[in-house]
Order: structure tokens, then sequence, then C-alpha cells
């Protein structure tokens, strides 16, 4: 799939875009109209790439830095994108159709510490899964009826998210191989009788 050209500033300690990023975004189907949001944004390449899809796109992360990094790459590709300071979903209050996530999947430990802490674009922590759980145990009150998810993940975090089988329907769309790892793009959608706030 062929990406689009976006004007992209680059932050130490923002993730930036990389092949997890372009593997993601080649499942991403978004259109005009759709309300999206996108959980640790980052450099804001996928929210942005959303924008000018035509959609209606909130952006979150964890870190400010982050925010301000994306905010800096939509003006620079004169895209609409909301931007909210966030730990998941801690400041999210609406539905939307889409919900995209490229979470820190990888274990950390002691070692990974940088001047006493982790880098929180990379924290997976102990077993990598760690931010996956969290998402999982409440994306679901966020996606409307006929929404999707599009997460991201590691062959090491499909135990973890086999445990929630009982609340998502989850069909593969992508996968590769990237050195020591294989990352997998999958298609949630919360299944039928899930009681919805």
């Amino acid at each position: 799939m062929q990406q689009e050209k976006l004007k992209i500033f680059y932050e130490t300690e923002v993730y930036p875009p990389s092949e997890d990023t372009f593997l993601l975004l080649e499942a991403v189907d978004v259109r005009t109209g759709m309300r999206v949001l996108e959980i640790g944004t980052g450099s804001g390449y996928i929210a942005i790439h959303c924008a000018l899809k035509g959609a209606e796109v909130t952006a979150s992360d964890v870190s400010e830095k982050a925010i301000e990094n994306a905010r800096q790459n939509a003006l620079a590709n004169n895209v609409r994108v909301k931007f909210v300071v966030s730990d998941l979903f801690e400041k999210i209050n609406e539905k939307y159709d889409v919900i995209i996530f490229n979470p820190p999947y990888l274990p950390t430990n002691e070692e990974d510490r940088v001047d006493g802490e982790f880098n929180l674009a990379l924290d997976g922590g102990p077993d990598g899964s760690g931010v996956i759980r969290r998402f999982l145990a409440d994306a679901w009150k966020f996606v409307e009826t006929d929404g999707v998810i599009y997460l991201l993940y590691s062959s090491h975090n499909v135990d973890a998210i086999n445990r929630f089988k009982g609340i998502y329907s989850i069909t593969p769309l992508k996968s590769a191989k990237f050195f020591f790892e294989e990352l997998h793009v999958g298609l949630l959608r919360v299944k039928n009788g899930r009681v919805r706030r």
C-alpha cells in the first residue's frame, strides 16, 4: 500500500512512524464521516492519515510531549485532529466508529529504565502485555455497536488477548516478521450481548 508523503517532525522520547506503524496502517479502513479514536498516537502519523481520509479524529497519548509533537505534525499536514492527554481511556467520554491502538508490546525490566524511568512508548510491562490487557478491559465501552477496533500486537501477546475472547471476536488482518518477533493486526468487534454503558 502506497503511503502518503506526510511531513513529520520527530522528537526524542516520542515513538516515530516505524514498521509496526505502517503494518497497522495497511489494515486500517476509515472513510469520510467516521468517528475515529487513536489511542497512543505518538507522532500522530496514523491519526493524520485518518483525518486526510475525511474521518473525524480524536487522538490521545499518555505523554504530553507526544501530544505536542502530534499537534505540530497535524498542523504541518493541514488537518484537524482533536488531541487529548489521556492514560488510555481516562479522559475519553464518547463512543467511536473506529478505535486504533499500537500499544507498547515488548516486555520490559529494570534494565530498560533510563534515568530511573521507563519510556512509556515502549513499556509493555514484565510480559509485554500489561498495557494491552488494560486497553481490552475497557475498549468495549467506547466503541459504537457496529464499530471496530484495530489492534497491533506481537506473537508473545496472543495468550493475553485470547483471555478477552468472551468480550471480542478477533479477526487477523495482517502479519509480518520483524527481527525476533511476529507482529499482527487484529480486527476486534464487541460480541452481541455485551452490556454497554
